[in-house]
Formats: C-alpha cells, structure tokens, sequence
C-alpha cells in the first residue's frame, strides 16, 4: 500500500524486525506516485494536508489514524526541516514559511 504522510516512526513498523530504504524524491516523484497508485492519507491536521495538497497539486485529506507498515509498503513522508515547539500545531500560513523535504520510505 501506499500512504502520505508527514512524518515516519518506527512504532509505525508491522513487526520487530524490518529492512527499510529511505531515498529523497520531489514533488514530483511523489506526484507521479499517488497519480498511479492506490494511496491512503495519514496527515492528522488539516492545515497540513491543505498544505501538502497546494504542493503536489492533488487534495490530500487529513486522516489522523494509526497505520502499521507491512512488507512492500511505501510511506511518502513531507518532512519539515526543524524542530516545532512542543505543543505547537502550525497553520498553513506557518507551515509555508518551513523548508521541507520528500522522502520515500519503503518496507522490504
């Protein structure tokens, strides 16, 4: 399956044991991805999903659930570069003035 998200942690991992390939990709890449493949939102807030959205181009809806990743399961993560204040939840404003990153997390 793959998924869109804003963040990866290993809890997320289906089982004790798990080989796992990160690889940086654009807008684009992630793009192309959803484009072509069945693909399931885990953005919890809306105004990052909004956000997300604006930069692929494709309505990505805020789906705050819990998601374990399985072998064969590809995670699109758009990572803000920095750290937020705890207990801090930006809006899309904010969220625009961050530098970020894609990267592709895939479960082998």
């Amino acid at each position: 399956m793959l998924y869109i998200g804003n963040s990866f942690s290993l809890s997320m991992l289906n089982s004790s044991e798990a080989i796992l390939k990160v690889t940086e990709v654009d807008s684009q890449m992630v793009k192309e991805m959803i484009d072509k493949n069945p693909w399931q939102s885990i953005i919890g807030h809306e105004a990052t999903s909004s956000f997300v959205s604006k930069i692929i181009g494709t309505i990505i809806p805020h789906n705050r659930v819990a998601v374990k990743l399985e072998k064969d399961d590809i995670l699109l993560v758009c990572q803000l570069q920095g750290r937020l204040p705890e207990g801090r939840i930006l809006n899309e404003e904010e969220l625009s003035q961050i530098p970020y990153k894609w990267y592709k997390v895939e479960i082998l």
